[in-house]
């Protein structure tokens, strides 16, 4: 744009020059046309850093890692003058790491109109992609003069694993219980404290739960089925800490994907379990994938409360009969938490050294190492049943 000014100056000596040593009016008009374009130029671009406006927004609120996600850009000119030229800057990073990225869009904006622009990123890692419009910066016609619009406007979407391959659970026996506080959304039972759902009378169905206001209402037998008690059976610990400066992202990525894959596969079998986030003062009872992707995206936040103790998972447990912990921390010196002799854990180690076989650290708990050096994602061979 340097170069655009200098020639534009030199125009202006030629300019000046032809309306001395030319004689009539048309010297004289060059000469004013070409003075006074720039300030009008200028007073142009100045109105279309006052009048353009611009918003990002993401196309959806998660999407899977190494695949595409989508930004959209919405600009909005209510001048009556087109920008042939404006340069959109972009600024994105994974909020699990420090490193940012920028990229630059090209692209006209159009008089009195909405536009819709839209790219795409992808992340090799889990994490949460926070992108954000840095300014767009307006050219006038002869690109010699450009102003920056520059206001807060940013979007995230939650990068979650692949789950077409999930970890396997192989002979977890679901329990059921009449003094439960929560019930199977797919399957009746006997626990007469929630109804779940208000059948048709047909034979067989036991006279006790036939529903007598309603059928008498209805000139028809209505019987009421019962809803199926829940037990949580499984607990899911994850220790998963990150620093932005020094955070090992492969070891921190695969501790997410272990995480997020066991918890998939337990919600698919129908298994209820509570998950347990070291640094949360609550622990989370998981029913749904709502539940999840919202504890997910909280882990990911890192919002967490400063009760961080060693033993605040220990007097939770004993009740559990089947628990996980994920860390991205090292097996050496890490203090795992008590849990009973009826109980069985299985520990995930992502910064770890791997090894072929796992480490029986007691008859009921068993320690896999994960090397992230090795592998950006969980491996084929880590997918066994458990």
């Amino acid at each position: 744009m340097i170069s655009r000014k200098i020639i534009y100056l030199f125009l202006i000596i030629v300019s000046i020059f032809f309306y001395i040593l030319f004689v009539g009016k048309l010297s004289f008009y060059i000469l004013v046309f070409i003075i006074a374009l720039p300030p009008v130029l200028l007073f142009i671009v100045f109105l279309g850093k006052l009048f353009i406006k611009y918003s990002l927004s993401p196309d959806s609120d998660t999407a899977v890692k190494k695949e595409n996600m989508s930004f959209s850009i919405n600009i909005t000119n209510k001048t009556i003058f087109p920008f042939p030229t404006a340069v959109v800057k972009i600024e994105y990073r994974n909020k699990l790491s420090a490193d940012n990225e920028i990229m630059y869009i090209s692209v006209p904006i159009h008089p009195c109109t909405s536009q819709t622009l839209t790219f795409s990123l992808s992340s090799e890692y889990c994490g949460i992609i926070n992108a954000k419009i840095s300014g767009i910066r307006l050219y006038d016609y002869l690109k010699i003069f450009s102003l920056k619009i520059k206001y807060d406007s940013q979007a995230e979407i939650c990068v979650i694993p692949d789950v077409d391959s999930c970890i396997i659970l192989d002979n977890f026996k679901k329990t059921h219980s009449e003094s439960s506080e929560e019930f199977s959304k797919n399957k009746s039972g006997n626990d007469s404290s929630e109804i779940f759902e208000l059948k048709d009378y047909v034979p067989g169905d036991k006279i006790n739960r036939i529903h007598w206001n309603l059928s008498s209402k209805q000139n028809q037998l209505i019987t009421k089925h019962y809803s199926l008690g829940l037990e949580t059976p499984a607990a899911v610990i994850a220790d998963i800490t990150f620093n932005n400066e020094v955070t090992n992202l492969p070891a921190v990525d695969t501790a997410l994907e272990v995480l997020y894959k066991l918890s998939f596969s337990l919600i698919e079998n129908e298994i209820n379990y509570e998950l347990y986030i070291k640094g949360f003062s609550d622990t989370v009872f998981i029913s749904d994938y709502y539940l999840l992707n919202d504890s997910y995206v909280k882990l990911l936040n890192k919002e967490i409360d400063e009760n961080d103790s060693e033993d605040f998972f220990d007097n939770r447990l004993y009740s559990k009969s089947r628990i996980f912990l994920i860390t991205n921390k090292g097996y050496d010196n890490y203090k795992l938490p008590e849990i009973s002799a009826a109980s069985e854990m299985k520990c995930f180690f992502t910064d770890s050294v791997a090894t072929d076989n796992v480490i029986n650290e007691a008859d009921n708990i068993s320690i896999i190492l994960i090397e992230p050096k090795k592998y950006n994602n969980l491996p084929d061979d880590i997918l066994f049943k458990i």
